[in-house]
């Protein structure tokens, strides 16, 4: 997530007050207070409406995230990100959104992901009629010259460099390209040192035409508002503006995996870092992406979890994390652990053989209700603030519809046991993995390695 300039710090603690929503206000994404509309041009607009908070939560967000870089672009989303935020005059100088968002107190900020590009901001709803204007312009009028160019390069260069020197940041970028080799997903977001310096003006004003277009864009907002002065809003600052035509080609999905790969390497590291990724289902299959939610859950989240239990208060691990974020196509389970160099090789075996036990052996109807329990409540969590939900709705509009953050729940108490155990099987599977360690710099012992 890239974060432009804040503003003072009682205005932000006053805004992200307003902007939580206690679990008794109403029910979480609440299809009744839900309403869409199209304009001519293509853009889509959805709206949540929350009475009595006196704010909204407003998102933007483009279909051109990582999944979308040209070939010969890696980055070119992020960077365009950032560009968004470019003005002519005035080093230092804020935006003219993020003056008029945070100019009254409000908050913003950016974010660039695998499949999209988001802006979003918690404002007052009085100020949108000024404010649409200037997003507007801010999406679709952004500032694209060489000077521009060249000095966001410096600070893009600069993010670069301290992702770099970020060991768990590194292990997860490398199981990401040994599971990904062709596909967009296995690059980094934010590009390389070499490709940001190739980036020039006149590539960035091409890109920026095929993918930032109202046909290619949703907004979506959470808050005190009326949906349908908000149409009329942005009819008057969107509706003219004309739809494009883009030329992109989805990328061909992944091949096969021939085996597991297994990739180790010396870092400055104290402990030993294991990364060890599956690919996961992608959106299309939406009941598999369930049952890997609730997977992830079972051994990871809660202090009954299968990791918790049978890794870190064995001692195995001093930490552990497990990931799953759903993709437009094929995303990525990836569980990382730091361990002792003495207990590497009994911490991978320890996972390994979990998920062994969830493909082959099953879950009792009794821990996937506690599952689901904890994914519930989860869910609820992370929906909790509007900035949240426009976050969640805005995400699942990107690679699918934004129904399916509607209807998530419901998806998720439909998996099985059955479920559970298939989807261990296929997804997680051990001539399916990508194994990425990284140890300290101490020889290793003889006849230790498997």
């Amino acid at each position: 997530m890239i974060q432009h300039p804040r503003r003072a710090v009682l205005a932000a603690l006053a805004v992200l007050l307003l902007a939580r929503v206690p679990g008794w206000a109403a029910p979480i994404l609440d299809p009744a207070h839900v309403h869409e509309h199209a304009l001519a041009n293509g853009l889509r607009i959805i709206v949540k409406e929350e009475r009595g908070w006196g704010v909204v939560s407003v998102g933007a967000f483009v279909r051109c995230g990582l999944r979308y870089d040209p070939p010969d672009l890696p980055g070119a989303a992020h960077f365009m990100e950032h560009m968004l935020f470019r003005i002519d005059t005035g080093a230092g100088q804020p935006s003219e959104l993020v003056q008029a968002v945070e100019g009254r107190g409000g908050q913003i900020n950016a974010q660039t992901n695998r499949d999209s590009v988001s802006v979003q901001l918690v404002t007052s709803p009085r100020t949108l009629p000024d404010l649409w204007p200037i997003l507007a312009r801010t999406l679709l009028q952004p500032t694209l010259t060489d000077e521009a160019v060249a000095e966001e390069k410096k600070v893009i260069a600069q993010e670069i460099a301290e992702r770099a020197g970020q060991a768990v940041e590194a292990l997860t970028a490398a199981v990401w390209a040994a599971a990904y080799p062709n596909h967009p997903y296995g690059r980094s977001i934010g590009g390389t040192a070499q490709s940001v310096e190739a980036v020039d003006a006149a590539k960035l004003r091409e890109y920026h035409g095929r993918f930032f277009r109202p046909d290619n864009m949703a907004l979506i907002l959470v808050g005190d508002v009326r949906a349908e002065e908000v149409f009329s809003q942005v009819q008057q600052a969107f509706g003219s503006l004309p739809s494009g035509t883009g030329d992109w080609t989805a990328p061909p999905a992944e091949a096969p995996f021939d085996g597991p790969k297994t990739e180790v390497q010396t870092q400055n590291v104290m402990a030993t870092l294991v990364g060890l990724g599956f690919r996961g289902p992608g959106i299309e299959r939406k009941r598999d992406v369930c049952a890997m939610d609730l997977i992830y859950t079972l051994l990871s989240d809660g202090r009954q979890a299968r990791f918790t239990t049978e890794l870190e208060e064995k001692g195995l691990v001093n930490a552990f994390d497990l990931q799953y974020i759903t993709q437009h196509d094929d995303g990525l389970v990836l569980i990382t652990a730091a361990t002792p160099p003495d207990k590497e090789l009994e911490a991978r075996s320890a996972i390994t053989e979990q998920l062994r036990k969830l493909a082959e052996e099953g879950v009792t109807e009794e821990e996937l209700a506690r599952g689901k329990r904890v994914l519930r409540n989860s869910y609820a969590f992370s929906n909790e603030a509007y900035s949240d939900q426009v976050g969640s709705l805005g995400f699942y509009e990107m690679i699918d519809t934004y129904r399916f953050a509607i209807d998530y729940i419901d998806a998720v108490n439909q998996v099985t046991p059955e479920d559970i155990k298939r989807v261990a099987a296929e997804y997680l599977a051990g001539d399916r993995a990508v194994l990425v360690i990284f140890r300290p710099p101490t020889p290793s012992r003889p006849g230790t390695e498997v």
